[in-house]
């Protein structure tokens, strides 16, 4: 199928899905987002400041989808334990977060913008009404079409989720009428507590893994949301963030957690974008929303700060997060019969889902992928950082210049040096007037009160005493007779006691090649190893476009092609010389590490040490007669 005709069927499945002038409306949406993120793409501005634009568009756009979904009516399909909405407003959510990858990987140059592959991504049928979500720069690249063994896993995925909702159902219409009983015994709350915890883990399987197969049947790779055995899956607050909703966590976590530091304020975030994502008028989503993120919050810190302790910590953490689960949806699910049941069994419900989640957790296997399937997902995104040193950036700021990319004004030294026994004679430049006067000469010292003498150099009749600590300031005060063009002025330099100067920025900081940024060398950084090849390969270009332009200027003869081919060596000289510190760096390392530690893991000169003494007992033994005295070596 062509893509012109791919576009117009997914246009045409989701007009008999959700209307014409929803389907309209979309499309007019998706459009104007797509031109403005391609637009902001050619802009000048910075990354983050394009990926900010994309968020404010994405916020609005909920907001307004949640007015919309507020006034209309929704039908509800209700079968059995089953209650599932669906909706186009439903469905927009979905499209939003699509919208969203999109423009993210285009401002950001991840991906080519396309409209018509915007369309198809946001429309693409399968995958349209509750995910999963692909990630734009995957979709219609990252494929199975090729792999036959996809009909059978689409299959047997299929008839997995038939067959849990046959059991849901059957389990449904048998014990609902017993569990409304007043005279509730010990069976009848197992039973429901059973019952209870089956439906909250098994239902949304079978609405994410459904359309998942749908996807994988039709050849387009995308993520399995309820990927583990689902008595695996709420054993604490962050493995269920983890393994539920796959490919809403991975979202999360590659477009708002690592850009945010992966720290506690991006948890917080994540957690305020996934409410706005389900529904801000609920109140239900808030509560959960914010136990959960108090929840991630707590299980972080005591995981990072008390490692060994926490490995037992698990069956605790997963009766509180059962226990809460219970009572946030029996408070706040009161349209629901199920759910009106007393709360009598809620230990019920954690003590059984805890002893099946122990007698289960060998037994249940989760259906294997192909084999592209599986590389995708050993490919998925993790919400800790594998580099502590980046985190996951691919490189960090330069300890030399703090991430300035040039020294500052003395290069290393962050004062003026003042030395009070040779302090007569020095000459200092004021950057403000003082005295009516800038040149100053030292004439005397008082180090008992710290202060030096100084006399204008234009009228000799002027002196000052400033204060040590004052001159040492290299924004008031600058060592040696400085002209005008040494520094940046504030104010206008001809009005006498107007300006103020301040000094110009150091030299180019040699270590980061004035980027600010070192490319991380960390070992198992594969993002600092993709920055360092694209490094090498923009320095490497830019040395042979320089040697191209030098050895076209050698033929000319004017004096801007000689200026022009002083630059360009200028600039090659510098690139060597960096090369050269970073290889005297190397050498310098190694050399002190050779000095410290021989192959025993003993001091360098305790190791030289024993092998003279040993030379020396055989020399005197008269082992070694021809060899010298090992003494005269030393």
């Amino acid at each position: 199928m062509s893509k012109r005709l791919a576009t117009v069927a997914c246009i045409v499945v989701a007009c008999a899905t959700h209307g014409v002038w929803c389907t309209i409306g979309l499309v007019a949406v998706v459009t104007a987002f797509a031109l403005s993120c391609e637009v902001a793409r050619s802009a000048t501005y910075s990354v983050k400041r394009k990926r900010a634009y994309v968020f404010v568009v994405s916020v609005i756009l909920f907001i307004v989808i949640d007015e919309l979904e507020r006034s209309a009516t929704s039908p509800t399909v209700a079968t059995g334990i089953m209650r599932t909405t669906f909706n186009a407003y439903r469905a927009f959510r979905y499209d939003v977060l699509r919208m969203l990858s999109y423009g993210i990987d285009v401002v950001e140059g991840v991906a080519a913008p396309s409209l018509g592959v915007a369309l198809r991504y946001v429309m693409y049928p399968p995958l349209r009404q509750c995910g999963p979500i692909v990630f734009y720069r995957e979709f219609e690249r990252h494929t199975c079409a090729g792999d036959k063994r996809r009909f059978g896993y689409a299959l047997r995925e299929l008839a997995d989720c038939f067959a849990w909702y046959a059991m849901l159902d059957y389990a449904t219409r048998t014990y609902y009428s017993s569990m409304m009983a007043p005279d509730d015994g010990l069976f009848t709350n197992m039973v429901h507590a059973w019952t209870h915890t089956t439906a909250i883990w098994a239902s949304p399987t079978i609405i994410f893994n459904f359309n998942h197969a749908l996807a994988v049947f039709d050849g387009q790779v995308s993520p399995r949301d309820v990927s583990v055995p689902w008595t695996s899956s709420g054993t604490s607050f962050t493995n269920f963030w983890r393994t539920f909703h796959t490919s809403l966590h991975e979202l999360y976590v590659h477009y708002i957690h690592r850009p945010f530091g992966s720290n506690t304020l991006s948890v917080v975030i994540v957690m305020g974008f996934s409410l706005l994502f389900h529904g801000i008028r609920d109140t239900a989503w808030w509560v959960f929303f914010i136990v959960n993120c108090i929840g991630v919050v707590i299980e972080r810190t005591f995981t990072d700060r008390y490692p060994a302790a926490f490995e037992g910590f698990s069956p605790i953490s997963m009766a509180m997060y059962q226990a809460f689960l219970f009572a946030i949806f029996t408070a706040c699910s009161g349209g629901d019969a199920r759910m009106s049941h007393r709360n009598a069994s809620l230990p019920l419900n954690v003590l059984i889902f805890w002893s099946l989640q122990r007698t289960t957790r060998r037994k249940e296997r989760p259906i294997v992928p192909p084999a592209c399937l599986a590389r995708a997902a050993a490919s998925a995104p993790s919400d800790t950082p594998s580099c502590t040193k980046c985190r996951d950036t691919g490189s960090y700021a330069c300890v030399q210049c703090k991430g300035a990319g040039y020294l500052p004004p003395g290069g290393f030294h962050a004062k003026n040096v003042v030395d009070m026994k040779n302090a007569v004679g020095t000459k200092w430049t004021a950057h403000r007037r003082t005295r009516g006067w800038r040149h100053f000469e030292c004439i005397g010292a008082s180090p008992k009160a710290k202060t030096l003498t100084l006399r204008a150099t234009c009228d000799i009749t002027v002196t000052v005493d400033i204060p040590v600590t004052f001159l040492k300031d290299r924004m008031e005060w600058s060592s040696g007779w400085k002209q005008r063009d040494d520094f940046e002025w504030v104010g206008d330099v001809d009005q006498p006691g107007g300006a103020v100067a301040r000094p110009k920025g150091g030299a180019t900081c040699v270590k980061c090649e004035g980027s600010g940024q070192i490319p991380c060398e960390a070992k198992g950084c594969d993002m600092g190893l993709v920055r360092i090849e694209k490094q090498r390969a923009v320095i490497e270009r830019t040395e042979a476009i320089f040697k191209r332009q030098l050895d076209s200027l050698r033929k000319e003869d004017d004096e801007a092609s000689i200026q022009r081919a002083r630059m360009l060596k200028k600039q090659l000289n510098l690139k060597s010389d960096a090369k050269k510190e970073r290889t005297r760096a190397e050498v310098e390392r190694k050399r002190r590490q050779k000095l410290q530690i021989n192959d025993d893991g003993s001091k360098w000169a305790d190791f030289r040490n024993d092998r003279r003494d040993a030379e020396l007992r055989e020399w005197l033994a008269g082992a070694l007669d021809d060899e010298p005295d090992p003494d005269s070596q030393q």
